[in-house]
């Protein structure tokens, strides 16, 4: 599972189209239930080397039984690539089976990360007034932030611990997402 954009699926499409023959490639609002029988499908019934390259913005909890054996025991030479923006809204059963690539493999930090005067507005911005969004939106949101807070202090295992501790309050302890990020951020800066 790839974290990105409806761009980052077309660069990965055509790159993909470029180097592999069997490629299907499908490009959803919704992950249903009848995407993951076809998924099923996909997996049953194609050739070794085929690929499934599958874009959406949102998963729809129901669909996740269905591709839970799939996902466990795919067929051998049968590779299924999801790219979503919201990653962590995807149910866990789901997200523990695949492997996510997060877009935020950064080699130089985003220019809200460089001070900590512009994190704080950064936060402010974008965390500012949370009864605006749904929870998980907001979620994803940190998780997005703890990303790249994540990839711009990977050489101090300390504060990477607190990434980690602050990716597990947003989850496991559902605290307010303003708080988290807040704390980390505190924490690192």
């Amino acid at each position: 599972m790839i974290q990105g954009n409806v761009e980052t699926f077309r660069g990965l499409v055509d790159d993909t189209s470029l180097v592999i023959q069997n490629v299907e490639v499908q490009s959803l609002s919704r992950f249903t239930v009848e995407d993951a029988k076809n998924l099923v499908e996909f997996n049953l019934e194609r050739m070794p080397n085929s690929w499934c390259l599958v874009y959406f913005d949102v998963f729809m909890n129901d669909a996740a039984q269905t591709l839970l054996k799939t996902l466990e025991e795919p067929k051998e030479g049968i590779f299924i690539v999801f790219v979503t923006p919201h990653p962590y809204l995807i149910p866990q059963t789901i997200r523990s089976r695949v492997r996510l690539i997060p877009e935020v493999l950064l080699t130089e930090a985003p220019e809200y990360l460089k001070s900590k005067k512009a994190v704080q507005e950064y936060i402010k911005e974008t965390f500012g007034s949370e009864s605006d969004e749904d929870a998980s939106i907001r979620r994803s949101k940190a998780t997005v932030f703890l990303d790249a807070l994540e990839a711009h202090v990977r050489t101090s295992p300390e504060k990477v611990s607190t990434v980690y501790e602050a990716k597990e309050m947003l989850f496991k302890a559902n605290m307010p997402t303003k708080q988290v990020v807040e704390y980390a951020v505190a924490i690192i800066f």
